[in-house]
Order: structure tokens, then sequence, then C-alpha cells
């Protein structure tokens, strides 16, 4: 046999070793569940499958009535705070403005920030109007009678306790420290709990309005 031929059955072997191999760690890759294009892995609890919240209607900061069923077609990102917190709740509006406006603008008008009152009491309308816009010119604040964000918070089980108030009439009130984000269908996909860092927080959003 000449030189030219075990050269090129030299490098024929080669590149046949080389593609088995290739074809293995493929096959490798795929039985521990990875591809070349993996999905996002949130950081946010995960509702699976994604669940249908029940509907509701009360009135926005502009007066006019917010009913949620409207906001189909964006994300929603749905947290449940009341203007007098003096920490989880500017903080929660404050990254969730940050991880707006840092989206492309095609993304971040798919975003639909609404803060639901817990303390309707205090919250009117006017206060939610003063507050809310602070953070973002687009978020929704939204509030109601007592009775009716009572209806709102026990259908959608959000936990809520009433401090004792001071000598000045002053109270606090326990809420959650979560964001909830509805997809475009308008179901509850994740819960997105303060623990997580601002940057998951971005990242999952992000991935939300990109999949759905």
């Amino acid at each position: 046999m000449s030189t030219s031929n075990v050269d090129w059955l030299r490098w024929t072997t080669i590149a046949v070793f080389v593609v088995a191999i290739a074809m293995a760690a493929v096959i490798a890759w795929d039985r521990l569940g990875g591809t070349s294009a993996d999905p996002h892995i949130f950081a946010s609890v995960v509702y699976d499958p994604a669940e249908t919240m029940p509907d509701f209607t009360l009135t926005a900061q502009d007066g006019t009535p917010f009913t949620l069923s409207e906001q189909r077609g964006e994300v929603v990102a749905l947290y449940f705070g009341y203007t007098h917190c003096p920490d989880v709740c500017p903080l929660t509006l404050s990254n969730l403005a940050r991880v707006r406006n840092g989206l492309p603008e095609d993304l971040r008008e798919d975003l639909q920030v609404v803060m639901v009152t817990v303390d309707p009491t205090r919250d009117t309308v006017e206060v939610m109007a003063d507050y809310v816009p602070v953070f973002d010119a687009s978020f929704i604040g939204i509030s109601g009678t007592p009775a009716e964000v009572e209806r709102v918070l026990g259908s959608w089980r959000i936990p809520v306790e009433l401090g004792e108030p001071d000598a000045a009439g002053n109270y606090a009130v326990g809420h959650p420290a979560y964001t909830l984000i509805l997809d475009r269908e308008g179901r509850r996909l994740l819960k997105m709990n303060q623990i997580i860092t601002f940057e998951q927080m971005a990242a999952d959003l992000r991935a939300v309005l990109e999949q759905s």
C-alpha cells in the first residue's frame, strides 16, 4: 500500500473516531436532559401546570374599572402590598421598575406591573395614584372598598394580618413578600419570592416574556 493510501486511511479512521465520540457525547447529553439550547431554569417557584385564577374587577388609580382578564396578551406582575409599607413594598416596586427599564423596548411594552392594595381603608384610589406611578409611570395601582378587596384577597388566597394601631392610629399590615407572574393567557405561572436576587428576577421575567 502506498504512503498516500496509508495517510488517507489513517485520517479517515481518525475522522470516523471523532464523529463517533461526538455522537456518543450528544446521546449522553440528551439522556441527562440537556440540549444545545436548554430551557431557562427559573429561580422563582413555578406553578406546573400554570393555574387559572379567579378574575376580579377593582378600581384603578385613575378612577376607572380595572378588570384583570382584560390584561390578556400581556405578562402581568401582580403584587399585593400597601403604601405605608416601610421596606418590602418599595423595594419590590423599585426592582420591578429596574427590570422593566432594562428590557428591550418590544418586551418592555408587554410587561404590566399591577399593585393591589391590602390596606384599602388607607389606600384610596387617590393615594394609589400618588404612590404607584412614582416607581414607573406604566405601573397600575388598584384599590376598592374593604369588602371588594377582601373578596379578591380571599379568592387568591392572599394572607393578610392587620397590626394593632399605635397612639397615632398607624398600623402595619402583614402580607406576602412575593410577586405573582401571570402569563399572556392570564394564568398564574410563577411566584417570585423576595429571596431571589435582582438578576434572577430579571432573568425569570425576561424568559417568560420571550417564551410566552
